[in-house]
């Protein structure tokens, strides 16, 4: 089409603003913030999605309260902003912190990915300690065991499961916070049916 990046550019914002004035205020009852990565460095975006609708509503630079507070005012209308029962975020505390001043009442519901992460950092922490201290003693036990802990059990290979076998069953500290960690696993599956 013989079109260089500056006019690509400035179609392209010519139909987003078009498509945000054609864009209705209608009711949202789940939300979702996170953040992404740009450019080189440690440039973010915070992204605010209607979790229902499947769309991105609005972005802004940056990841702080005031960036996400922002974001919020800026992408829905006080009616709007009412109507919002829950967020879905990780755990950064200038987001909870921006949800709670700007959607005071939603429910905040920390996303799965986050939730997970931290429970697999525990059992990692409890695995080296108790490693450290077992190497001490000449025990070597968990050598070589830290993806069977952290993997889904589903996915480990067959000749490091039956060692995996020996050491989940085993009266170690990271055995007992493995099992904790795996308990956890059926809360994703949990329906309340009441």
């Amino acid at each position: 089409m013989g079109l260089n990046w500056h006019q690509v550019d400035a179609i392209k914002a010519r139909a987003v603003k078009r498509g945000l004035a054609r864009r209705q205020a209608t009711k949202i009852d789940c939300l979702g913030i996170d953040e992404k990565q740009f450019r080189s460095g440690h440039d973010s975006v915070s992204n605010l999605y209607d979790l229902t609708g499947g769309r991105v509503l609005d972005i802004v630079e940056g990841r702080t309260e005031n960036d996400c507070k922002q974001l919020i005012e800026q992408a829905l209308t006080p009616e709007q902003r009412a109507q919002v029962t829950a967020v879905a975020l990780d755990m950064w505390q200038a987001y909870a912190n921006a949800v709670s001043q700007a959607l005071p009442k939603a429910d905040i519901v920390h996303d799965r990915f986050h939730i997970s992460l931290h429970l697999n950092d525990a059992v990692d922490s409890v695995r080296r300690a108790e490693n450290k201290a077992l190497n001490k003693i000449g025990d070597n036990r968990l050598k070589g065991s830290r993806y069977c802990w952290l993997a889904n059990e589903e996915n480990i290979d067959k000749k490091r499961a039956e060692q995996f076998d020996v050491l989940k069953t085993s009266d170690l500290k990271v055995a007992r916070a493995w099992a904790i960690k795996e308990m956890f696993r059926g809360f994703w599956d949990y329906r309340y049916a009441g």
